[in-house]
């Protein structure tokens, strides 16, 4: 039997979670039944993670909005050897076709994938030359490596001096613009590349690399006078991102946390969807 005929057949009985928007009765079923069949028709599948901590199922990994599906509906795909997952919260190499989580799991996640010309690429497809896609980090204090299992040092760069810190904790003050335009006053003429090492509930560090460049004539672009997304404490918060919050949550703090991600993953500030991610991702918890 296929998933979509184990679906199929589930949708005689109630979904565990579906819509509630309609008071009519007849009108609510009948519109989480259509909404059940779009996630059918348009179930995600792939056949292996490249998510790393992962463990490839026999059958192949499903994704949709499971809410809309009857209790008990994933515990019998599991066990004919499927592995399930939230549509939202996962995307697909467009190299491979592997999946991987776009929506973190815990406060030390990264990400394990890259936004390249349109196009999203995993760690393992990375890997196999993330020269282009280092460079299109360079010289760009607001962005940063965060992708584990690349390392600099061995495409031709050389980690710099410090260790720098950028959260909530007295002392964690480091700008990445400042620091860059230090450097190059200190005679660094070669392009650098910021990486971020690790990050907590609370704080992030970071590091420099330069670059060995064989041209030493090789020029860099001055980063435009823009805020740091690791120092957005006076960033200015789109006011309709509060009224997306279930709870209209009020916390500026909060609020400059989510700014923070949307600005490091350059997400559209007007894609809701997007941002309604981003407010689960710092709350650490499912809210929609």
């Amino acid at each position: 039997m296929t998933p979509q005929y184990i679906l199929q057949k589930s949708l005689c009985r109630p979904p565990s979670c579906g819509s509630s928007h309609l008071k009519n009765e007849e009108e609510l079923k009948a519109y989480n039944l259509r909404v059940a069949q779009c996630e059918i028709d348009g179930l995600g599948y792939a056949k292996e993670y490249a998510e790393p901590g992962y463990t490839d199922p026999a059958k192949g990994i499903l994704f949709a909005n499971w809410n809309y599906f009857p209790r008990g509906v994933a515990d019998i795909l599991e066990n004919y050897g499927y592995e399930i997952e939230w549509s939202d919260e996962w995307d697909f190499c467009s190299d491979c076709n592997k999946a991987f989580r776009t929506s973190g799991n815990s406060y030390s996640w990264q990400p394990s994938y890259a936004d390249l010309d349109g196009s999203r690429i995993c760690i393992e497809c990375l890997q196999q030359d993330p020269t282009e896609y280092l460079e299109s980090l360079e010289d760009n204090p607001r962005r940063a490596l965060n992708i584990d299992g690349i390392d600099p040092a061995d495409y031709g760069y050389t980690m710099l001096e410090g260790e720098y810190e950028n959260g909530w904790h007295p002392g964690q003050n480091d700008d990445p613009k400042a620091i860059y335009k230090n450097l190059r006053a200190e005679g660094f003429k070669k392009p650098l590349l910021f990486q971020i090492d690790s990050v907590g509930q609370f704080d992030i560090s970071f590091v420099v690399w330069q670059r060995d460049a064989t041209d030493d004539s090789a020029e860099y672009i001055e980063p435009a006078e823009q805020p740091s997304p690791l120092t957005s404490s006076s960033a200015s918060i789109p006011q309709h991102w509060m009224r997306l919050h279930p709870h209209m949550r009020m916390d500026p703090q909060f609020w400059i946390k989510v700014n923070d991600l949307v600005v490091l993953n350059s997400i559209d500030p007007k894609d809701d969807e997007a941002i309604k991610r981003i407010i689960e991702q710092v709350e650490g918890k499912r809210l929609y």
